[in-house]
């Protein structure tokens, strides 16, 4: 009734306005007209498909299946880099596996961007019985326009991976013979250098206090450097990978190991 009224308000109107007019009007009072039938409007449920949660399983699949070996191939990446940048070293901390495992943020995201290209594959495993329903569904909702943007979209997130792991093996702190390098600030293209001359001892910490005033019994350890000024970018190490590869560096440069209960007792010592 209401397209009736709505079209009848023109004055002027083409000749299929007419014919459309009179043909609503041939419709029975509240009568529904369907241009296409129900079983074969595919648009509609193909829609029902890309907006819903049908494409979740094979969308989490596709993600699965390229994240394992993309974890390993950034990992692999990262090791390279780390070779090239701190190869010579005693010892790195990028060596640690645990922060090696950093390289899982790029390899999750490069894998939803490619996720996309291998869906058609997963519907063969997961979408047996409606496999063809789901291609032709696909072929409609994923237009050529779609496909580019997502290529290009792909090509800046593979990209932006490839920088973003030389950068984090490039996070390190490096021991050398004569001096280490903290490369410990992220996207520092090039570290700080000390000598083992301006460390003045290595200093046990039993833990600290936090917001709330409780004790955390927390050890770890940090350098006095001769200026006064504590280094305490030793956290990012392991206790234990400290105490079997760093320590022994160490002492071999006649480094002393002393103990403390907080960072303020070493403070109150050097004064």
């Amino acid at each position: 009734m209401k397209s009736i009224q709505r079209c009848e308000k023109y004055k002027t109107r083409l000749a299929y306005e007419d014919r459309l007019l009179a043909f609503m009007k041939s419709l029975p009072e509240g009568g529904k007209y369907d241009a296409v039938a129900p079983d074969l409007n595919t648009l509609r449920d193909g829609l029902k498909i890309q907006t819903g949660a049908s494409e979740l399983p094979a969308f989490f699949a596709a993600w699965f299946l390229l994240a394992l070996p993309l974890t390993l191939i950034f990992l692999g990446l990262y090791y390279l880099f780390l070779f090239i940048s701190s190869g010579n070293a005693e010892y790195s901390t990028g060596l640690a596996l645990y922060n090696a495992l950093y390289v899982f943020l790029p390899a999750i995201i490069t894998a939803i961007a490619l996720s996309y290209f291998i869906r058609r594959r997963i519907y063969k495993f997961i979408y047996r019985k409606k496999l063809q329903k789901m291609l032709d569904y696909d072929a409609i909702m994923n237009t050529q326009s779609e496909s580019k943007f997502m290529k290009g979209f792909a090509y800046i997130i593979l990209i932006g991976s490839l920088i973003f792991t030389p950068l984090l093996a490039h996070t390190d702190i490096a021991f050398y013979t004569y001096e280490f390098v903290d490369n410990s600030a992220f996207f520092s293209l090039k570290g700080d250098s000390y000598s083992y001359d301006q460390i003045e001892s290595v200093w046990r910490i039993e833990g600290s206090y936090n917001a709330l005033g409780d004790w955390v019994d927390y050890p770890f350890y940090v350098f006095l450097m001769k200026d006064g000024t504590i280094m305490d970018q030793l956290e990012l190490m392991e206790y234990s990978d400290i105490e079997k590869n760093l320590l022994p560096i160490l002492q071999k440069r006649g480094l002393t190991i002393h103990k403390a209960k907080t960072e303020d007792d070493i403070r109150q010592t050097k004064n």
